[in-house]
């Protein structure tokens, strides 16, 4: 895939723009592109001459073939126009671009009527497309990130009916990853917040309990007791390190990034298909409406409807909007826009920290017994841990 220079070949960096290349390898190239001016500038031209075909030659137009040809005239001049800027040493790429809008117009002329619009073809693929984007905005190496989103919960079974303000910042530091999540009501009063830090520690604060303040020990901690619980109480408290690892872990969440996708993209809502809609808050926006049916449980949720706006000029997921159809008739929904997107840095992470909120407060410390049982508890009820904190999905 990569030169020994570790920078990708054209036709990688291609199928990166086309949307083509496998998730795993695109979160990795990803990354290399923020530190890589020279891969950036070949992705740019690659871009700009995509966009030129998209723009002309996937447009619907019923004046016929006149017409087209004109089309086709355009694009030929523009891309000529455009790639000729590019470095010299790009002519491999330039003499590709032509060719292929060269093909692209051939089939544009005489199949035109088989063709759809691109965006038509799959919606959970565009799905899959933003959440890519987003996780690999938000997982970038030793970057501070910050997302602030507006959530509406009406019958959630943790969360009280009414409007919050979620702000949360993720620190990918070189030994792992610091996380905090906090959440506002509508008087902007704090109700609940969640610090998680490198080293595994989790501060968590809930407004309405008794003691608001709780610790539970880091990984290191929790791991040295072990040896004295009992084998169930143990084993527990292993399979919680080890989630709780994963998610620290970012060589972790790539490894797992694949297996999410293949399961996101599943047969439920791969026929959903997109439109394009024109939003007077985001531009315009693809909207892409989901419907997934499960057997019934007593549990799980048997219906999950989702509707999608996402922007299309970047990607970015704007609104999400889900209704959960559980047993005995429950309904729940979650009414998610995202803010804001923002760069932050280490000092506004400290800022946001939990540290100073606990000192002279009562504080309960949970021992490795407590998180085993809990995790105990948990199965019994065939549940994974719902706590306070994160960014709603």
């Amino acid at each position: 895939m990569y030169r020994d220079s570790g920078c990708a070949d054209d036709l990688v960096l291609a199928q990166w723009v086309d949307g083509e290349l496998e998730p795993v390898r695109a979160d990795l190239l990803y990354v290399h592109l923020e530190t890589c001016a020279s891969c950036r500038e070949r992705v740019d031209v690659m871009t700009r001459a995509k966009r030129i075909c998209d723009e002309h030659l996937w447009a619907e137009d019923e004046t016929g073939r006149e017409a087209a040809d004109e089309a086709i005239a355009r694009v030929r001049a523009q891309l000529a126009r455009q790639l000729a800027a590019a470095r010299p040493a790009r002519t491999w790429w330039r003499h590709l671009a032509i060719a292929a809008a060269a093909v692209l117009a051939v089939v544009f002329v005489l199949r035109m009527d088989l063709w759809e619009p691109p965006v038509e073809a799959s919606g959970a693929r565009i799905i899959a497309a933003a959440a890519l984007s987003e996780r690999s905005w938000a997982w970038a190496p030793y970057h501070v990130r910050r997302r602030v989103l507006s959530v509406d919960y009406r019958g959630s079974a943790y969360i009280p009916d009414g409007r919050y303000r979620w702000v949360s910042l993720q620190w990918n530091r070189a030994d792992g990853v610091a996380t905090i999540s906090k959440r506002f009501d509508e008087a902007n009063r704090l109700v609940a917040a969640h610090w998680r830090d490198a080293d595994g520690r989790e501060f968590d604060y809930l407004a309405d309990r008794p003691v608001p303040y709780e610790v539970i020990p880091s990984s290191a901690e929790l791991r040295a007791a072990l040896p004295r619980l009992e084998p169930a109480r143990r084993e527990a408290l292993e399979a919680f390190l080890t989630r709780r690892e994963t998610l620290l872990d970012q060589s972790e969440q790539r490894r797992s990034f694949e297996t999410w996708f293949t399961r996101s993209t599943t047969a439920d809502t791969r026929g959903a298909t997109a439109r394009r809609l024109e939003s007077s808050r985001w531009g315009e926006v693809y909207y892409i409406r989901t419907d997934q049916r499960f057997e019934p449980s007593p549990h799980g949720p048997s219906r999950i409807l989702a509707e999608n706006y996402i922007s299309a000029d970047d990607l970015k997921r704007r609104r999400l909007l889900v209704t959960r159809y559980g047993p005995a008739g429950r309904v729940e929904t979650q009414d998610t826009y995202w803010l804001a997107y923002e760069d932050a840095t280490p000092a506004d992470f400290e800022a946001e920290s939990m540290g100073t909120m606990m000192v002279g407060r009562p504080v309960r410390y949970w021992t490795a017994v407590e998180v085993a049982d809990r995790e105990l508890e948990a199965r019994a009820r065939r549940l994974v841990p719902q706590r306070e904190e994160g960014t709603p999905r």
